[in-house]
């Protein structure tokens, strides 16, 4: 019995090192968005365009995005709007 409870306990503690982890890096991709969206706003670039796409699309298939409705429909609309002004420019 103690052993299946420290295997459940450490199960628990990875899965919420994994989710820390996972809560990390989808904040570490909104923070880079929101350097190619200031870098764009003074400096009106295709390229940057290029990889705030990028960003949006690794930020929308990001599984806490996924799983905030919310968070992906505000995601999915910027994309949209980036995609449309990426078109526009090319």
């Amino acid at each position: 019995m103690t052993f299946y409870m420290q295997k459940t306990s450490q199960e628990n503690k990875g899965t919420h090192e994994e989710k820390e982890s996972n809560t990390k890096a989808l904040s570490i991709m909104e923070q880079w968005l929101q350097v190619l969206l200031l870098s764009y706003q003074t400096s009106p670039e295709t390229q940057i365009v290029k990889y705030i796409n990028y960003y949006l699309s690794r930020i929308l298939s990001h599984e806490e995005c996924q799983a905030t409705k919310q968070k992906h429909c505000q995601y999915l609309r910027m994309q949209r709007y980036w995609q449309w002004h990426l078109q526009q420019s090319l």
